[in-house]
């Protein structure tokens, strides 16, 4: 990789190929989206392994950004394409995740989709045609927004990230309560449907009782 440079600027294009295979599918080993997932330490957990946990998490998604950046610089396909599918997974599991995605990890992604631009049906689009896997995610967390953007605030390249960044951190509260509110109905159907599987209990031991009294009734010459 040290190479990479002086492959892409004298043109050897066999080997910046190479390069690029190997940043896209060696590279970065195969890892579970639950990898990526934040999550507290418990008491169950052994501290060290929950420190080591830590840090390959941070590790792994520093090493796919750093692929990343080095796609986009010198124009690798694969890898652009590999590791923007890796990033926009994690991302798309922002309540989860969100945490890896400060400031300065969002502000470096947005050059993968920029130049935007607004089109006649207020809405937004690629000019040039950016990451395929990223813009999807950039083009949600900007929707809600774009009535109230100007193209000359899209195109200010100081003020813009800023504004971007508190989207992202808009869209994560919302789907943070999203989720809240999703736990809270299935956590009240599931006891909706134990009070019906319980009152069907109670229902039929009442019948059973009403006809064993019905039948002793009829044993003893009552009826």
């Amino acid at each position: 990789m040290t190479l990479l440079p002086w492959f892409h600027e004298f043109q050897m294009n066999d080997h910046v190929g190479n390069c690029d295979d190997y940043l896209a599918k060696h590279l970065v080993a195969a890892e579970t989206k639950k990898a990526f997932w934040k999550y507290e330490w418990h008491s169950k957990e052994p501290l060290v392994s929950h420190q080591s946990r830590k840090k390959r998490r941070k590790e792994t998604f520093g090493t796919i950004l750093n692929v990343l950046e080095l796609a986009r610089r010198y124009d690798l396909i694969a890898s652009n394409d590999a590791m923007g599918k890796k990033i926009a997974a994690i991302w798309n599991m922002s309540v989860h995740t969100h945490d890896l995605f400060d400031f300065d990890v969002v502000k470096s992604l947005l050059p993968l989709v920029l130049p935007l631009e607004i089109d006649d049906g207020n809405g937004l689009r690629m000019k040039l045609g950016g990451n395929k896997h990223i813009w999807p995610l950039v083009e949600k967390i900007l929707s809600p927004h774009i009535s109230r953007l100007s193209q000359e605030t899209i195109d200010d390249s100081v003020s813009f990230p800023h504004l971007f960044y508190s989207f992202v951190l808009i869209n994560v509260e919302k789907e943070r309560m999203q989720q809240e509110i999703d736990k809270f109905n299935v956590e009240k159907l599931n006891a909706q449907n134990e009070i019906r599987f319980l009152t069907g209990l109670l229902d039929n031991n009442s019948s059973r009782g009403a006809h064993a009294r019905f039948k002793a009734q009829q044993k003893r010459g009552s009826i």
